[in-house]
């Protein structure tokens, strides 16, 4: 759809001109290089990787997801203990309490109808 389109370029681009806003900071071009490089690399190229990677080995895709997890809290235990268990009840909390959550909280969802809803035929 062009809507979808739409606002994955516009993430895109605020993605990209963030990192380059973070690169003009950095003492020299060697390292703004890398940075920019790594935002290109992590924000266009891998999302797309892993849509094709999940239409080729849609049995597996779960694994690899559970691999980067895995990646993440290995490479964050060298930088913070606090930012892994953050890290770690962040990635839970939105895997399994928010859906929990919202099926438990279905029964008090409240409809309320009115003339912007579709027509009902009665017969």
């Amino acid at each position: 759809p062009p809507s979808l389109r739409v606002s994955s370029s516009i993430s895109l681009n605020a993605s990209i001109f963030s990192s380059v806003c973070l690169a003009s900071r950095l003492p020299s071009s060697l390292h703004a290089f890398v940075v920019v490089s790594l935002a290109v690399l992590v924000f266009a190229l891998f999302p797309e990787f892993r849509t094709r990677f999940k239409g080729y080995h849609a049995a597996v895709f779960p694994l690899t997801t559970v691999a980067m997890v895995v990646f993440t809290v290995a490479i964050l235990s060298a930088i913070s203990l606090v930012g892994v268990v953050l890290y770690v009840l962040a990635v839970l909390s939105i895997t399994f309490l928010c859906p929990l959550l919202f099926v438990r909280l279905q029964h008090l969802k409240n409809n309320i109808y009115g003339p912007w809803d579709e027509a009902a035929i009665n017969l």
